[in-house]
């Protein structure tokens, strides 16, 4: 059987650019700190790879720190807060912190963040289970951050960069995460960017240590992720308008063909969406037993979250967007990317259908 992916918001397939590096500098074998010929080569690849990252965000080489992945990066900047204000729809690596408290901050039935105001907050600009874009740049001058009112400003930015463009001068952005198998690097890498606004002499490591990556994580770097990061990010950046116009009218019809099925709904926003992302609820069933059966059917997708994958409980993300326990129960997340094909997007859409109508009648 052909397996079709359809879950790309989980994690991507290694990108073509990633996996040859890979495989290109399989025998490096220096430590990036040692003085030797060998650590300095391994030091030299790691600073290729900053700059490839620091480009693709507009950000500088000095402000990119290297992380084992988004979750790391979002646990680094909620160290630094005795409590910072999230929404309730951020990834579960924020909210499971106990820093992080909601209330504040509220969303409406799109998943767009509404405006606030808070001492330090955090919110993501690409939700992974709706696809929503948010309005990153007007909540940061809404809420005051230009005016220093907000001290800091942190964007979960794991699903959108590599996807959309990402500009964390004009997002307002002190902090910024993004992991590095969301856009085509292989899984356990990732990046905390700081702004060169923030004052790093008081910035606590979550990793303390030998004091790598300028103190803000120890750790021997991962020098065949980073560098194929690297690689991938700057592939995704220079395919991205490419890939948008392949993914884009693919996303939209999987929208068109499930939505015509009798008690399903779109949910997040129906323009402000990664390129990606669909995401619907379908009444009188699980989303768990109608990933199970597409998993029978070959096909990849996906309840939600990839992290809370098996659980049997409403997404607190349609939860927060008004949803009921009932409704939420329902979700079902599809995610394509640039190999997805249109045979592929019809495959999915025949047995979706056949699938709910089984389960309806089960």
């Amino acid at each position: 059987m052909n397996r079709i992916y359809a879950d790309y918001a989980a994690t991507s397939p290694l990108c073509p650019a990633a996996r040859d590096l890979m495989v290109s500098l399989l025998g490096i074998a220096g430590n990036p700190s040692s003085p030797h010929l060998e650590g300095q080569l391994a030091r030299d690849i790691i600073e290729k790879a900053r700059i490839q990252v620091a480009e693709a965000i507009h950000a500088e080489p000095e402000e990119i720190f290297f992380m084992s992945g988004g979750s790391e990066a979002n646990a680094a900047v909620l160290g630094q807060w005795t409590e910072i204000q999230a929404s309730p729809i951020e990834h579960s690596s924020v909210l499971a912190n106990p820093r992080a408290k909601t209330g504040r901050i509220t969303v409406d039935h799109h998943g767009i963040v509404q405006p606030f105001t808070a001492p330090c907050a955090c919110v993501m600009l690409v939700n992974n289970e709706v696809g929503t874009i948010q309005p990153i740049e007007d909540l940061a001058a809404g809420d005051g951050h230009n005016e220093g009112v907000t001290r800091w400003l942190h964007v979960d930015a794991v699903q959108a960069v590599g996807h959309i463009p990402v500009d964390v001068q004009a997002l307002g952005a002190d902090t910024l995460a993004l992991s590095g198998h969301k856009f085509g690097a292989p899984q356990g890498v990732g990046v905390l960017y700081i702004s060169k606004r923030i004052n790093r002499n008081f910035f606590r490591p979550l990793i303390p240590g030998g004091g790598q990556e300028r103190g803000v994580r120890s750790g021997t770097e991962n020098v065949l992720g980073i560098a194929a990061m690297g690689a991938a990010i700057q592939w995704a950046s220079q395919h991205m308008e490419e890939h948008r116009c392949h993914i884009q009218p693919l996303r939209d019809k999987l929208i068109d063909g499930l939505t015509a099925i009798r008690g399903a709904e779109l949910t997040g926003h129906c323009t402000r969406r990664a390129p990606g992302i669909a995401s619907f609820v379908f009444s009188g069933i699980e989303g768990a037993a109608l990933v199970g059966a597409l998993n029978e059917d070959g096909i990849a997708a996906s309840a939600g979250s990839a992290c809370s994958a098996g659980k049997l409980r409403p997404s607190h993300v349609l939860l927060a967007m008004g949803y009921t326990p009932e409704q939420a129960i329902g979700a079902l997340r599809l995610s394509i990317g640039w190999n997805t094909t249109e045979a592929e997007v019809d495959a999915v859409i025949r047995a979706v259908r056949r699938r709910v109508r089984e389960l309806r009648r089960g």
